[in-house]
């Protein structure tokens, strides 16, 4: 009977703590949310701007297509570049991120969240794409004020509807070419047989 007080008692305790320690980053947890709402918003809205004060010089990202960028230069060159440019395969975007799980915490002013980001696309050849990621970050708090460390964006390699789309692409630009070429030589030869002949 002893044992099972003990037990009871121990399963009790164990519980309180794991509520305890969620309780103890409440408020920084509310923080880390509304940072989560900023960067979702920014990316919506196509504002860099918006998302810029939570990027830092040494942040370093890696995105679905394992581009690397380090500071907010290389960031705002890379979200043009894929998105709305003359020759960028995505035209539109929108987000939606959700948390996997609280965020855990190193100490008061580093903390680690993962999740999920459920996109839409269009394409450039108007097609509409619906994309699960998965994403990872590591957040710092200086001055009062939580920034991204780093984020990492990940996709299943095996199955993912933008790259074989953009491999599809590629594939009938390539036989396009082909075919030009082709057309081009078959119009030279003929050229050059007419010329030859009115000589």
């Amino acid at each position: 009977m002893k044992s099972v007080i003990i037990f009871s008692l121990s399963i009790a305790a164990f519980f309180h703590n794991s509520v305890f320690a969620q309780n103890t980053y409440e408020s920084e947890r509310q923080e880390l949310r509304q940072l989560l709402k900023v960067i979702e918003d920014g990316i919506n809205d196509k504002s860099v701007s918006a998302i810029e004060p939570y990027v830092k010089p040494n942040t370093v990202m890696v995105f679905q297509d394992a581009v690397v960028t380090k500071g907010i230069e290389e960031f705002s060159d890379y979200f043009g570049r894929i998105l709305g440019a003359g020759d960028a395969l995505i035209t539109e975007m929108s987000v939606k991120a959700t948390i996997g799980a609280p965020a855990e915490f190193y100490g008061e002013n580093v903390a680690v969240a993962f999740g999920k980001l459920d996109s839409t696309y269009t394409l450039r050849t108007g097609k509409t794409i619906d994309l699960e990621t998965q994403w990872t970050t590591t957040v710092v708090r200086q001055a009062d004020t939580w920034s991204i460390a780093s984020l990492h964006f990940s996709n299943n390699l095996f199955n993912n509807p933008i790259l074989n789309t953009s491999k599809r692409l590629n594939w009938i630009m390539a036989i396009a070419g082909l075919l030009l070429g082709l057309l081009l030589m078959w119009l030279f030869k003929r050229l050059t047989r007419r010329s030859v002949r009115q000589d």
